[in-house]
This record gives C-alpha cells, structure tokens and sequence, in this order.
C-alpha cells in the first residue's frame, strides 16, 4: 500500500505533516466537544479526557516543529524527533498530576454526574481518536516522535472508552465515586505509557544535535 499522498513530492516528503495537521484538526474538534460536555455532565473523567486531547493538540505542533526542522536541516531530524518524543512524555506526566490532585478531592467530596452526555461525548470522542489512529498508522515512520504521537492518541482511545464504561456503570448504580475512579486508573496507565516512553528515549544511542 502506498503510504504517500498523491501530491507527495518525496524528497523531501511532507506526508506525515500533512497527516499531524490532520489530526490536530480532529483533536482541535474532541476538544471543544468534550469541555462542554464535561460542563453539563459535571465529570471529571470527560474533563480529564479534554485536557489529555489538550496535551495531544501540543503534542502534534512539536512533531509538526520537529519534522519542519527535520525537512529544513536533514542533520538535525533524528534530534528534532527525539526532543519531540521527550516533551510528548513530560505534557502526559504533568497532566497525570492534576489529574490525581483532582480525583482525590472529588472522592473526599463527591459530585453529581450526568451519565447520559457523558456517554454520548465519550463515544464521539472514541471515534476520533480511532479515526487520528488510523491516520497515523497509514505511514511508514517508526521515529520516536511518531511513537510518541501514537502513544498519545492510543491513550486517548483507550481513555474515552473508559470513560464510556464509568458513565454506564454510574447510570446503573448511582455513584458519581466512579468518576473519580476511573480517572485515577486512566491518570495510572498514563504513567506508565510515559515511563515506558522515557525509557525508550533514554536507553536509545544519543543523537548528536549538530
């Protein structure tokens, strides 16, 4: 399968530009969506999802950045990519914290949550996230930046489906606690994926930024 656009011209190629400008419209899109939908559910979890798709929004323009750089100074695109990958893995660890922060006073002092919206958005938000993962996946590029990226966007995935899975437990048993559960265990699963990323950054031969 051919992994290029029709108007690539290949050296340089641009097609994985294309494709982050891309997904950064769909997430410009869940973004809106899910801030309003986490202000009429009140959730916690939907708002916590909002702000991950916020980080994957600045995820994207560093990968966009790098590979600018990459394309303006062939040297440097290893480094570019790699830099990119690191600041992907610290925006995910720092919204891990206000993500935990924000859970425990909820479950010190519960709040209601509306499950109806909060399934609806969820499930737009899943979709998106498959459809950027898609697009993604369509490309050749095995770059820790395009790693990172898709680490971004699998996470989401896998966020709003929890989501989703809270808001049904919630509409059958009554307890908005879920919420704050379910984002404590998505704020876990972040950590790890950012570690793991780390690690593969770290314990990679070091790229001369020359």
């Amino acid at each position: 399968m051919d992994t290029h656009f029709r108007s690539c011209l290949r050296d340089p190629c641009r097609c994985d530009i294309k494709r982050y400008w891309l997904i950064l419209a769909i997430a410009s899109v869940i973004i809106l969506i899910e801030i309003l939908g986490a202000i009429v559910s009140n959730s916690l979890a939907l708002l916590s999802d909002a702000v991950h798709v916020l980080t994957d929004a600045g995820a994207i323009s560093v990968a966009i950045i790098a590979e600018h750089i990459g394309n303006k100074k062939p040297g440097r695109r290893n480094f570019a990519r790699k830099l990119g990958a690191f600041v992907n893995a610290i925006l995910i660890l720092g919204i891990v914290v206000f993500l935990v922060l924000e859970a425990i006073e909820r479950i010190e002092s519960p709040r209601q949550v509306i499950p109806l919206p909060l399934i609806i958005v969820a499930i737009i938000g899943a979709v998106g996230n498959y459809w950027q993962a898609q697009i993604l996946e369509s490309s050749e590029s095995e770059h820790e930046g395009h790693d990172a990226l898709h680490l971004h966007i699998l996470s989401d995935l896998w966020q709003s489906c929890a989501v989703i899975l809270g808001a049904f437990l919630i509409l059958i048993f009554n307890q908005p606690i879920i919420d704050s559960i379910i984002s404590l265990v998505i704020a876990a699963a972040m950590t790890v994926w950012s570690l793991r990323l780390l690690y593969k950054i770290f314990t990679k031969k070091e790229i001369n930024p020359a």
